[in-house]
């Protein structure tokens, strides 16, 4: 952790993070312009101070004047870093120029940006909440939601009507009752009169030729879905038998075409 221990003492303590390491790796490193030399420095948001060092700052060109400062900078571990002084040098970055303030330093070989400096060039910005990937989708989940709301009201039904021609000399069925169990049987009494109010289903009252087991599936949702089993139905259906066009004849269609959009 980076701070400055002490204002009431005359010397100026500060300390840096460990930058004695050899494994650096590269991605944390940021090539500045500073006073027209490219130098790479180590980002280091635990750094109250910028370190630059000796052979860094003979390579400025033009050379800022090196001011004597009473000041004592510690690595992570406590060792003392020679302060040779301190100036201020012009920082080139995306286009827009910053005056900052570097502590000269001795027998170090890594340049540092501290806190301030990265956080007034835009390098870090304070990040006081962290989303999940599960809220990202939630959140995109609920504003699709929201923009196609007309979408998911409704039944949904396709433009067009379909007539279902069935088989008179086919022999009716009648399914038995199926047991519906305790647990849904008010979920399913709900959904039964919420179809009804939609027009999808029609209480009958009267004997009829065909009866149809319900089929009942629960929903991720925790809802019902309400289905019929219709194998022994389908039986009775006239089938409509119309061919298919192959992929050729597909094509053969779009042989003069001279415009296509995907």
């Amino acid at each position: 952790m980076v701070q400055e221990t002490s204002h009431t003492l005359p010397t100026e303590e500060f300390f840096v993070d460990n930058i004695t390491s050899k494994d650096v790796d590269s991605t944390w490193l940021l090539p500045l312009a500073v006073n027209g030399s490219i130098i790479p420095f180590k980002l280091d948001t635990g750094a109250d101070v910028n370190l630059m060092p000796e052979k860094d700052y003979q390579t400025l060109k033009p050379k800022p004047k090196l001011h004597k400062v009473q000041a004592t900078v510690k690595s992570y571990g406590g060792a003392k870093i020679p302060v040779l002084g301190k100036c201020r040098a012009t920082v080139s970055h995306r286009g827009s120029k910053y005056e900052l303030a570097f502590m000269i330093v001795a027998e170090r070989d890594q340049p540092i940006l501290g806190l301030q400096a990265c956080e007034k060039l835009n390098l870090i910005q304070r990040v006081c909440t962290v989303e999940t990937e599960e809220q990202l989708i939630d959140q995109t989940y609920a504003q699709l939601l929201y923009e196609n709301n007309h979408v998911f009201q409704g039944l949904g039904c396709l433009p067009g009507e379909h007539k279902i021609t069935v088989d008179e000399n086919v022999r009716p069925v009648i399914h038995a009752c199926r047991k519906v169990p305790f647990r849904v049987r008010d979920k399913l009494k709900g959904e039964l009169d919420r179809m009804e109010n939609m027009g999808v289903i029609s209480k009958v009252n009267e004997p009829t030729e065909w009866v149809s087991s319900l089929v009942i599936v629960d929903k991720k949702n925790g809802k019902l879905r309400v289905c019929l089993d219709p194998k022994d139905l389908n039986k009775a259906i006239k089938r409509e038998h119309f061919k298919l066009p192959s992929r050729e004849e597909i094509m053969a269609e779009f042989a003069d075409a001279s415009i296509s959009a995907s």
